[in-house]
């Protein structure tokens, strides 16, 4: 992807999965990868082959297959702000077949949210969704990493074995998390909820601090909702100054955030230096 293409940007952040055409490459595999789908349980439910590298029709593919198959609400992806739109909404437009896509809810995962701009975090990300719960978004990371352990083996094998490795590498994984499900379910439970009950405390500790009523925190709420869905100006002038005033907010907002979860989200000091030096880039810009 060049510079000049804007299609896999978010922000000052490049994607390479944000793409709708690439390459085949120059190597010799016939496989360049895999696209999985799991579950938030983490269960692996599809998969299918790279042969070009990530494209967007490739999870457009697994999500239509899951669609008839299976009642989903949320559909979690890294990118899914520039799948969502324009992508799907543009294919949905020329195919009536696609229309039941548009159904579910996008959902950004939680962890891939932070290289989002601030908008793009409010809008599409995990934690703002009602429904969703506490779902990280992430399992499909927890999957490629076990599978990654059958990459230099499958590497030199025929494609009857390669597929064979993989889907015996599935089975695996999908049998221990079926037979584990009652344990992490239990634990995801009480681990919910004494962070709701902290959430809680905190939350009305700042209310009296601040002397801030119930309505009051729902119109902020809503204020911020309606500032993420906000588009620059028509004319090129009110675009710039528009732009700028966008870039200025997201780095005032992404300045605080990463303010208020130096001490809260990080343990180590190694991290909590990344965190600073970053704070120190965003202030100095």
């Amino acid at each position: 992807m060049t510079r000049a293409d804007n299609s896999g940007t978010c922000g000052v952040s490049r994607f390479r999965a944000s793409k709708e055409m690439s390459k085949k490459s120059s190597s010799k595999i016939d496989e360049e990868g895999i696209q999985v789908a799991v579950c938030r349980h983490g269960i692996l439910l599809r998969g299918l082959d790279h042969y070009r590298g990530e494209v967007f029709a490739d999870p457009m593919f697994l999500q239509k297959q899951l669609s008839e198959r299976a009642n989903v609400t949320f559909f979690c992806m890294d990118v899914v702000c520039r799948y969502w739109q324009p992508y799907l909404s543009k294919a949905t437009e020329e195919s009536s077949d696609l229309q039941p896509l548009m159904e579910m809810r996008p959902f950004l995962s939680v962890m891939h949210a932070k290289a989002h701009t601030a908008k793009c975090e409010v809008r599409w990300g995990g934690m703002n969704q009602d429904g969703a719960g506490n779902t990280v978004g992430e399992e499909v990371e927890q999957v490629n990493s076990f599978l990654s352990r059958a990459a230099l083996v499958t590497k030199y094998m025929t494609k009857a074995g390669r597929e064979n490795m993989l889907t015996q590498q599935a089975m695996g994984w999908n049998r221990k998390k079926t037979e584990n499900l009652h344990k992490v379910l239990a634990c995801r439970y009480i681990k919910i909820s004494e962070k709701v009950k902290l959430e809680v405390a905190s939350f009305s500790d700042f209310r009296q601090k601040n002397d801030i009523t119930e309505q009051t925190a729902q119109q902020w709420v809503c204020d911020v909702q309606q500032w993420a869905v906000t588009e620059p100006g028509s004319t090129a002038e009110q675009g710039a100054t528009e732009d700028l005033r966008a870039e200025i907010e997201s780095i005032i907002v992404a300045l605080l955030r990463k303010k208020q979860e130096l001490y809260r989200q990080h343990d180590s000091n190694q991290t909590r230096q990344i965190k600073r030096r970053k704070i120190r880039e965003l202030k100095k810009k």
